[in-house]
């Protein structure tokens, strides 16, 4: 039977290649952050030395940038401080890391070979250099030379990103005789550290050259050289791997595990290149080991790598209180928590209808780990049982059964939690279950609520608690009571605890916000409310503003603007009365302007030039005016940034806008179009009357556009262009003719 695995397939090489290598695909640049879709920290109560292996739904391991390490620097410490030991060198001494890392090869042979009078001056004053006769410095450079020969091969090419398959290289009859040197200066030496460096070198050079039945015959043939140290660790790899590209996977895995357990500095590597294949081979693997340690160990990579329940069910079942449980526990809750359902029917919500929508996970999946976990906390045998009653907890949370959530949480508070975030951990838990039974959010329930919801406000500011997960969680309480608020017509209080843009649409509401922020007669609950809304009393002034003018109702949008402190302060881009037969906004932003208007010396002009069309002053020029005022509002003209502000956003595309109330309002030419319409009924000539008739056909390819029209850019709008012939006599006609191409290609196709 084949495995099922749940892993991401980002694996692109052999795992093998990957463990000999030691190239990790994480990226250097990323911090985790799972706290929006999770509220359940790992870091909670698992090890610290398990972190990478805590779930990333994402990238192969979890944790910063130490996880990035590459293979050309994984084990460089280790390596210079080995042989510094060796060659009874202080630390100071960085010659030894210099020609172990950065030297190339030809330089050390003539380090090898040449007096040093005939070496670069920079090296003769060297200690190494100068002491060339002493037996253990002069087999340094001897390995030197063979393992600088080598190293192409382990490097790999230099662009690993690439898509196509890298060649591999084959052995040519000088990589065959310097393995052959090698395996001489083996039989050679008597001393044990150089004789592992060299059963290093030359099990790696077999590997690479993809020789695996040289590889493993060396391996074998010289096993006694083995001991328990890291560097030994990474030649038992390269055997792993030659198993496994000889679909050896039982014993490979096998290795692997090995690895695992007794070098935390290969831990990575090597959970990433184990790799079982059939049940066949893993049952292989199990057979081999020779402990209940070991079995542990192999079901601890089975549990981080495929399948986490069965995992914990067979390491309960060897030793209870194995903390290796503590890392699966905390892999089987988010795997659950993210998990989702393929049919709907499948779906277990947090809670009734629209409630439960921060999670929905799988109903069979929640059930069987709840299955599990009633099972071994029910025995009280486990390493931290505070851990376990507290998953279980948040399982049934999962599931909508708070009381069952709540008997479990106050049994894990009988317990004290092995790391400090454990007890914020359980209690923020402990809120998000009180919000799901807070149905009603009555006073009672309000006034039970607030301390906790405080509590979460403060640790959601600490960024020392950045670790335990209050993002989703608060974000997940607070989209929870708007909705119970918006469900009992409480549209203020909804408004407060989850921000949407159509809230604004109203006038009323708005100003009912705007008072709530002023009000000093707040109760502790209101308080605490207006403390997590994001806006200010002038924010919502500003959205009132930009939909009284919107709307055309110019006074009353310049006494709310007046409310507003940035109003008087930054400028439009470019001139908000002017209109080009093509609109360029980058040209309009770029002239010069002799007059600058800030977006409340905006709307007072509008107002000014309102009360003359209204009087009857100078009709044409302030209509016009006025007209290109609301066109360059919109989102076609070239002031986007006046319906600009905290609350509707830095939006300029209508698109872009969730609220189909404020698209409709930036889209919209109506207002431009009216006062056009009354500038033209005022022209004076045809010249006047042709521009009139242009910029009205502008807001009629908008509307067209807006609409929903899927004509091509090369398309012509299908709009009354026709209407401008009767002033073909104007200059007007001429500069529109010679700017507008929609214009021109329908003139020349109606010749």
């Amino acid at each position: 039977m084949t495995l099922q695995y749940f892993r991401k397939s980002l694996i692109a090489f052999s795992a093998v290649a990957f463990l000999s290598a030691g190239m990790v695909w994480a990226c250097g640049w990323w911090e985790p952050d799972v706290s929006e879709s999770s509220a359940f920290a790992p870091e909670s109560f698992a090890g610290a030395q398990y972190t990478p292996f805590f779930y990333e739904p994402d990238y192969p391991f979890y944790g910063d940038e130490s996880y990035s390490t590459n293979s050309s620097g994984r084990f460089d410490e280790n390596v210079v401080q080995d042989w510094l030991t060796y060659l009874k060198r202080p630390e100071s001494d960085s010659s030894v890391a210099y020609f172990l890392l950065k030297a190339s090869a030809e330089l050390i042979d003539s380090v090898y070979r040449l007096p040093a009078s005939q070496l670069p001056a920079s090296l003769q004053g060297m200690y190494l250099v100068q002491h060339r006769s002493n037996k253990k410095i002069s087999s340094f450079f001897r390995f030197l030379t063979f393992a600088k020969a080598n190293e192409p091969y382990a490097k790999g090419p230099d662009d690993y990103w690439g898509y196509d398959p890298v060649p591999a290289r084959q052995l040519e009859a000088s990589d065959i005789a310097r393995i052959d040197s090698m395996t001489a200066e083996m039989k050679r030496s008597k001393d044990a550290f150089l004789l592992q460096r060299y059963y290093f070198q030359i099990v790696r050079a077999y590997y690479f050259a993809q020789d695996y039945d040289a590889c493993l015959r060396f391996y074998e043939e010289h096993k006694s050289l083995l001991d328990e140290s890291l560097f030994a660790s990474r030649i038992t790899a390269y055997s792993a791997g030659a198993l496994y590209k000889q679909k050896k996977f039982g014993m490979a895995n096998y290795r692997y595990s090995r690895i695992f357990a007794q070098h935390p500095e290969q831990r990575l590597v090597a959970e990433y290149s184990f790799h079982p294949q059939e049940e066949a081979d893993w049952k292989e693997s199990l057979a081999l080991c020779r402990t209940g340690e070991e079995r542990i160990g192999m079901w601890l990579l089975m549990g981080i790598y495929n399948d986490e329940q069965r995992a914990i069910a067979e390491i309960y079942r060897i030793d209870p209180a194995s903390d290796k449980l503590d890392l699966l526990l905390s892999r089987l809750v988010n795997i659950t928590e993210a998990s989702s359902a393929t049919d709907g029917a499948d779906r277990q919500q947090r809670n009734e209808g629209k409630d439960g929508t921060f999670i929905a996970v799988n109903a069979d999946r929640l059930a069987a780990a709840i299955s599990l976990l009633q099972h071994i906390t029910e025995a009280h045998n486990t390493h931290q049982p505070f851990a376990w009653h507290m998953a279980l907890g948040y399982l049934y949370f999962l599931k909508g059964d708070a009381r069952g959530a709540t008997t479990q949480f106050d049994a894990a508070a009988k317990y004290t939690p092995a790391q400090s975030l454990g007890k914020d951990q359980l209690h923020m838990l402990r809120i998000m279950n009180l919000a799901l039974t807070s149905v009603e959010m009555n006073k009672e329930q309000e006034q039970a609520l607030l301390p906790e919801l405080e509590w979460m406000q403060q640790r959601s500011a600490d960024t020392a608690r950045t670790r335990l997960r209050l993002s989703g969680a608060y974000s997940w309480i607070k989209g929870l009571l708007s909705e119970r608020y918006r469900r009992k017509g409480n549209l203020l209080f909804a408004e407060l605890y989850d921000q949407d843009l159509n809230f604004y649409n109203d006038a009323q509401r708005a100003q009912q916000m705007k008072n709530f922020i002023r009000s000093a007669q707040l109760s502790p609950y209101e308080r605490y409310m207006r403390s997590i809304y994001p806006y200010s009393a002038s924010d919502v002034a500003a959205v009132q503003a930009i939909v009284a003018a919107f709307s055309d109702r110019l006074p009353e949008a310049v006494n709310l603007m007046s409310e507003v402190p940035e109003a008087e302060q930054v400028t439009l881009p470019g001139n908000p009365f002017n209109n080009r037969i093509q609109d360029c906004h980058d040209c309009d932003h770029a002239a010069p302007q002799k007059v600058k208007y800030t977006r409340l010396d905006f709307l007072k002009k509008m107002q000014e030039m309102r009360a003359n069309v209204d009087a009857g002053k100078d009709v044409y020029n302030n209509a016009l005016l006025l007209g290109n005022a609301f066109y360059n509002m919109s989102v076609y003209g070239n002031a986007r940034s006046f319906y600009q502000s905290a609350i509707t956003g830095e939006i300029n595309f209508a698109e872009d806008f969730a609220s189909d109330f404020f698209r409709g309002l930036i889209l919209s030419q109506e207002r431009a179009a009216h006062y056009l319409q009354l500038a033209l009924k005022a022209a004076a000539n045809d010249e006047q009357r042709a521009k009139i008739t242009y910029l009205l056909l502008k807001c009629k390819r908008n509307d067209y556009y807006t609409h929903g029209s899927e004509t091509g850019a090369e398309e012509i709008p299908p709009i009354p262009y026709a209407s401008l012939y009767a002033f073909s006599n104007t200059r007007y006609y001429q500069e529109v003719l010679s700017e507008c191409g929609y214009f021109a290609t329908f003139v020349k196709r109606k010749k």
